[in-house]
């Protein structure tokens, strides 16, 4: 038996905020900010609860090896996350949630505890603890079914609600410091020296040193992703215009560091800091003018990226994905349209010399410049006739289809879904359902490379706009979904082999852009695994629960382990085609991919439309 202090490794009694923070250390999952922790294991044999010094004993099973009984980390886990008779301890974690000023009891999601057994540790930990303002953590559907708790519990989306700061994008910058309205962003000058806190939510953001916005998102916002692709600190701050601290350094020059779990400003008397938001040596893409066939999506591979876009050939990688023995759903009809379409119609209608001219020239023009030059390049391509061949070859693949009704088109530049640089929502999707809304749909898509914000991220960068092309990726469209979804193959809230991150919205409500005070259930799925630890228990922990959907599971378990499995055999898929083991290990390697679910004789069928590569 090991000897020890109980001063220094555990206590049977937390009374105080001092004492909390004494034996506290880093949740070890970090979805929330401002979130500390300690370990409790409550012992069977001996009927008293433990209070662990979270900072030298991370995880329960460090403790208990030490202290009690040394055994194996897979014995220890199948023996005590399981309600049966030779279980040893009852393992928690208590939280503190400064903003909210409150402290939760949570269970593992991978946890088969009784309703009695966590009543009775509640009782316990009341005893020995402080605080009144004690909740139950509901994360859990088994933990949510029950409605006749004898105990104070808390739902994820209050604790969500009761947030003050989330951490979206690491990193350190200096710039000035102004607040903007979300719907003026558009009439900003260049601000690429100016770290903008922007009051409400905005999904076009021009270039800028980081972001403060006042509006809370999910991870995989356009907002998020924006930042993340220009590598650009960003933090959510609910008052963040009202604070003191914020409100003293407004058009000063500052340093602005985001931690993992807060963020630091201070001003900055080093003006040589200042300078270009980044530098980027020249990126040449790869693009084909010559190959005319369009193709089915299905016989597209790695190599045709070139030709018909990343969209279109990861879109055919995912219909090479089983599962089951069967090949997963995508959206029928699939078809791509090379670039070389694209570049005649440049030629035909002259948009060429207009691109050349302005890639020319653009460095030394004005902003006012710049946009007029862009918008008359869009207007040009868009007012132009498409070859009427084409649209003949379009219509007679639609035909062949068999799916009559609406059809989507889509972006497939060979500039977006790369990696270091997803490109997500630059470009443009339309649907068209005969010989006309086709053709519009299709010249929107192919203008759409020459929006401003798709020039400034490509500029940003470093992508040379010469090499950029766009190709079309067509499908049926979806007449009405249950819901739709994006998930990330990878744990982002926890250094760990196993875990998804999936975030639904009921129908067709947007998750990247969220209007009003909208929430997005959010959840990490521990499904994606052989593992029967895992994949017999409830293993869903929630974070968030969506706001159109009654704040209740907008799938069920069942449902949700059928989704996990089929989004781990994409990415496995995508490890190997994209060679990814070469930089990767397989637990830190993910893929973006975006999934609907729709009602098909009663029953939610997964349809996979896009998959990236998440950095």
């Amino acid at each position: 038996m090991h000897v020890f202090s109980q001063k220094k490794d555990f206590t049977f009694k937390i009374s105080s905020s001092g004492a909390f923070k004494e034996f506290a250390g880093k949740p070890l999952t970090h979805a929330f900010s401002g979130v500390s922790s300690i370990k409790l294991v409550y012992h069977l044999t001996e009927n008293k609860l433990y209070f662990i010094n979270s900072k030298k004993y991370p995880l329960h099973y460090n403790f208990c090896k030490e202290f009690f009984e040394n055994m194996e980390l897979n014995d220890f886990n199948h023996l005590n996350y399981n309600d049966n008779p030779s279980r040893q301890y009852y393992l928690a974690t208590l939280n503190c949630f400064k903003d909210a000023n409150i402290y939760t009891l949570e269970f593992s999601p991978a946890d088969n505890i009784s309703k009695e057994a966590v009543e009775m540790i509640y009782s316990g930990l009341q005893k020995a603890f402080f605080s009144s303002n004690l909740f139950l953590q509901l994360n859990t559907q088994t933990r949510l079914k029950y409605t006749d708790w004898q105990i104070p519990i808390i739902s994820m989306s209050d604790l969500f609600a009761g947030q003050k700061l989330q951490i979206i994008q690491k990193g350190k910058a200096n710039g000035k410091l102004i607040i903007v309205d979300a719907d003026s962003l558009k009439s900003l000058g260049k601000v690429n020296d100016c770290i903008l806190l922007i009051r409400g939510n905005a999904n076009e953001i021009p270039l800028c040193r980081a972001i403060i916005t006042t509006s809370f998102q999910t991870p995989l916002s356009h907002i998020a992703i924006l930042s993340q692709n220009r590598k650009t600190p960003l933090i959510a701050l609910k008052d963040a215009a009202s604070e003191k601290l914020i409100r003293f350094y407004v058009n000063k020059d500052i340093i602005f560091n985001v931690l993992e779990d807060t963020f630091l400003i201070e001003e900055n008397t080093n003006v040589a800091t200042a300078g270009n938001i980044s530098s980027h040596k020249q990126i040449k893409l790869l693009f084909d003018t010559i190959t005319q066939t369009v193709v089915p999506v299905k016989n597209l591979r790695i190599k045709d990226i070139k030709t018909y876009g990343v969209k279109a050939v990861n879109f055919g990688q995912l219909q090479q994905v089983k599962y089951k023995g069967k090949r997963i759903m995508t959206p029928e009809g699939g078809f791509a349209i090379p670039m070389f379409y694209y570049y005649r119609h440049l030629k035909k209608n002259g948009a060429d010399t207009l691109i050349n001219h302005f890639l020319t020239n653009y460095q030394s023009m004005s902003k006012v410049d710049i946009q007029y030059a862009l918008s008359h390049i869009q207007s040009s391509i868009e007012n132009g006739k498409i070859n009427k061949e084409l649209l003949k070859i379009i219509e007679k693949n639609i035909f062949l289809s068999g799916k009559t009704g609406r059809f989507r088109f889509r972006s497939s530049s060979n500039a977006e879904d790369l990696e270091g640089f997803n490109g997500a929502g630059l470009y443009t999707s339309e649907t068209g359902n005969n010989s006309k809304s086709i053709e519009k749909a299709i010249e929107k898509v192919w203008s759409s490379l020459w929006s401003e914000r798709a020039f400034e991220e490509r500029c940003n960068a470093g992508i040379d706009h010469r090499t950029a092309g766009m190709a079309v990726l067509a499908h049926r469209s979806f007449p009405a979904e249950y819901a739709n979804g994006v998930a990330i193959t990878r744990n982002m809230y926890r250094d760990f082999d196993f875990g998804f991150v999936i975030n639904l919205q009921i129908g067709d409500n947007s998750l990247v852009k969220p209007s009003g005070e909208e929430t997005c259930e959010q959840f990490i799925s521990y499904f994606n695994s052989g593992d029967s630890f895992f994949n017999g228990k409830d293993a869903i922990e929630y974070l968030s629960f969506s706001s159109l959907n009654d704040y209740q599971p907008i799938l069920t378990k069942t449902e949700i382990f059928e989704l996990t499995q089929q989004l781990d055999k994409i990415k496995r898929r995508f490890y190997r085609k994209l060679k990814a083991w070469k930089k990767y290990t397989y637990k830190d390697f993910a893929m973006d991919v975006e999934f609907k679910a729709e009602l098909t004789g009663g029953k939610k069928v997964f349809y996979f439309k896009q998959a990236r590569p998440f950095n």
